[in-house]
């Protein structure tokens, strides 16, 4: 609750874009050696240093908001530890976007290889927070000091605030800038960075003070004209920025507090920098306090409805586009059973037509085929030959249209983590698994679609019995005359033959058209599970969809909150009143 967060000590975060001194500054205000002064900022934690006398623990704070508590050679060693598995895995990330960037032409491409390899490659330290027990003095009082990790580069090179995460949580911020950077072109440089920087912590610059370090060598090369000419440039190009802007040289100030040379702790800019701390911050610390608290909760609300807003608008375009595939392939599967059955309508029909033909014109042969009859009904008045060509050609054909209706809707039906990241465009097999852009089942296999032969074969073993009963049920007649036959059976043979092949071209047309429809259904059933199975892999099940936009809508969380009109004393007792209704409902 806001009254609790106002009886802790006031939190001062200290923010620099680069190695600009944090540490030695924060150690000369600390009065000893304790933030880590020789080592580029870690990006992964931030450093918080409270006044405690007798205790010499550190409290380790995880991600997942449990806590340990270790001394502080183990968390020197254990924090140690968790940065070389960092720089390591940043090498190699790095190593590997590098290479794997040559490969990609899109910038689309390049963002999302960028994004991958961060988000399932490079190591994530589960440390959030260090808290160090410092012996108490004068500031550790009233404040407690943060070293945070500052603005950094990515892995494209790009600037980064890695304090936004935690800059919510901030009281008053003591933001150092490099003085030998002022003049000239730097300046330019710094001003982007410093409007980035604070763009990226949500714009807030009433209770920032501004530090320009490194005052010291500025003095030493120009003399006091010199820094008074850079505190003018100074306040000139970043004034707008801050409460005010104190020179300070962080080196000789933590000289100073060692040494004990109280002319040194002047002349540094460190006295300077505890008047205006206690004069901004201090001696309206509960106001200050009260507005930081509801600004961070309203920030940390927005960042909630921001994020949300923006997975909703993700979840309702793929689901969109879902209901859209699922349509469209619905759509194509009907239009092509459609021209399927057709085809083998027609090819069927062409053939009973020759066939018809051949048995008016051909039956009679039969008499005088004595030792070939067989192959004489099966391959000139059945044309078994030229169909099984035939059918070989449209099941070629069939195939063809089934292996690109499979292929188009199956490639379309996959929902990827990242759209324009193709498997084959990515050679760490790490990455591979972890990526859920599967591409399962978008080819037909050769066991998914109709073997070449399987139909023809069926259809003719069909008749090949029919056959054998014409030809056998005739032997008795063959010792007869021809004119005999002729005259008295070959109505009978021909009524015989046109029965066998109605009774053919319907088994096959059944067959073919079974076999196709199986087909096509294997197809439908691989696209929708490809479909629905990668979109609940991202979003859950799209059974649940209606459920996860209620839920959204029903947040509204940032709209709700209005701290604004609160005043202090409402804050406290608003919030002390809850306490005591909590306590008398559990009575």
């Amino acid at each position: 609750m806001l009254a609790e967060a106002l009886e802790e000590p006031f939190l001062l975060f200290f923010v620099g874009m680069g190695k600009f001194g944090k540490s030695t500054l924060i150690n000369s205000l600390l009065g000893r050696r304790k933030a880590e002064m020789d080592a580029l900022p870690k990006t992964w934690k931030i450093d918080v240093f409270y006044g405690a006398d007798n205790k010499d623990e550190v409290e380790i704070k995880y991600n997942n908001g449990l806590s340990e508590y270790l001394s502080y050679e183990e968390a020197q060693a254990m924090l140690e530890e968790e940065e070389i598995k960092r720089e390591k895995s940043d090498d190699e990330v790095r190593k590997e976007l590098r290479k794997q960037m040559q490969t990609l032409d899109t910038i689309e491409e390049k963002e999302e290889l960028k994004e991958a390899l961060e988000k399932h490659l490079l190591y994530k330290s589960p440390v959030i927070e260090a808290r160090w027990p410092v012996q108490k003095n004068k500031v550790l009082e009233d404040f407690q000091l943060v070293d945070t990790p500052g603005l950094v580069q990515d892995l494209l090179g790009e600037m980064k605030m890695e304090v936004n995460e935690y800059y919510h949580k901030a009281d008053g911020v003591i933001w150092l800038l490099d003085a030998t950077k002022i003049a000239g072109e730097k300046s330019k440089e710094m001003l982007d960075k410093l409007t980035l920087a604070i763009k990226e912590v949500g714009g807030r610059t009433d209770n920032i003070i501004g530090v320009l370090n490194s005052i010291d060598l500025v003095r030493k090369s120009g003399g006091q004209d010199a820094v008074e000419k850079i505190m003018e440039e100074a306040e000139s190009i970043f004034g707008r920025f801050f409460e005010n802007i104190i020179p300070i040289s962080a080196k000789e100030a933590l000289e100073a507090v060692e040494s004990g040379d109280k002319d040194l702790i002047e002349s540094s800019g460190l006295s300077s920098l505890h008047d205006e701390i206690y004069r901004n911050f201090y001696l309206n610390a509960n106001k200050v306090q009260l507005e930081s608290k509801k600004i961070g909760v309203k920030r940390v609300l927005m960042d909630l409805e921001k994020n949300t807003a923006e997975y909703r608008e993700k979840l309702q375009e793929d689901n969109k586009r879902r209901l859209k595939l699922k349509a469209e392939l619905s759509k194509d599967i009907k239009k092509t059973k459609k021209e399927f059955i057709n085809e083998i309508d027609a090819v069927l029909s062409d053939y009973r037509s020759n066939v018809e033909i051949n048995i008016d014109n051909y039956a009679k042969e039969i008499f005088y085929q004595e030792q070939s009859r067989d192959k004489y009904i099966k391959n000139t008045i059945f044309e078994k030959k030229q169909l099984q060509q035939e059918i070989k050609r449209l099941e070629k054909e069939i195939n063809e249209k089934l292996k690109s209706l499979g292929s188009y809707h199956q490639k379309r039906a996959v929902f990827k983590e990242f759209e324009h990241l193709n498997k084959s465009d990515i050679t760490v097999s790490r990455l591979k698994t972890s990526l859920m852009m599967s591409t399962h089942g978008v080819y037909l296999d050769e066991d998914d679609v109709m073997s070449t032969g399987i139909g023809v074969a069926f259809a003719f073993s069909a008749i090949f019995g029919p056959i054998g009963f014409i030809v056998g049920g005739l032997a008795s007649y063959f010792g007869l005359a021809k004119w005999i036959l002729l005259k008295f059976k070959l109505g009978e043979i021909k009524q015989n033959l046109r029965s066998n092949l109605d009774d053919f071209v319907y088994k096959t047309k059944k067959k073919l058209r079974n076999k196709v429809m199986n087909e096509i259904k294997k197809i439908e059933n691989k696209t929708a599970s490809i479909r629905e199975s990668s979109f609940a892999e991202l979003h859950g099940p799209s059974s649940e969809y209606d459920k996860i936009i209620d839920f959204f809508e029903s947040l509204n969380l940032a709209a709700e909150f209005d701290l604004k009109k609160r005043s202090l004393h409402e804050t406290v007792f608003q919030d002390f009143n809850i306490q005591v209704d909590e306590l008398v409902s559990r009575s």
